[in-house]
């Protein structure tokens, strides 16, 4: 198994669609199932482009688990609710199995209702917080172009 950040947590480091293809054939190549935790995807800023993992090539997607959430974005961790998709359905089968096997519930109502919710009606919210966010990045930057030497 590989998991991979996608976006990279902590950095942000958005991957290329080259990076992640070259990353995929190397799991397909050695028969590894790519768990692609993509819950920080939402965050990224509009000059980058996220590409998600399993959009990459039908092969890769073969062997990939993509699981997202509204928890980051949408400060709803507590919730503990996510989504994960596979488009292999054995590889779907195996991943619900050892949930299983591991007494993992498979989330709750009120967590999906507000994960309904965020996605459907969050584009407020996600826009206002993008903007934020660049807004920090740019203060800083400037902060330190202005006070440490080159």
């Amino acid at each position: 198994v590989l998991l991979l950040s996608s976006p990279h947590n902590p950095v942000g480091r958005v991957w290329t669609a080259e990076e992640l293809e070259k990353l995929g054939t190397i799991c397909v190549k050695h028969k590894l199932t790519i768990i692609s935790d993509e819950v920080h995807s939402d965050l990224t800023l509009p000059k980058f482009q996220f590409i998600p993992t399993a959009a990459v090539s039908e092969t890769i997607a073969n062997q990939t688990i993509t699981i997202i959430a509204p928890s980051k974005t949408f400060n709803l961790a507590g919730l503990s609710t996510a989504v994960v998709i596979a488009q292999n359905k054995v590889l779907m089968q195996a991943y619900n199995n050892k949930l299983s096997d591991w007494h993992i519930n498979q989330g709750n109502i009120f967590g999906t209702v507000a994960l309904e919710a965020a996605y459907n009606r969050g584009d407020e919210w996600l826009e206002a917080l993008l903007n934020y966010l660049q807004n920090n990045i740019d203060y800083l930057h400037n902060f330190l172009a202005e006070r440490v030497p080159k």
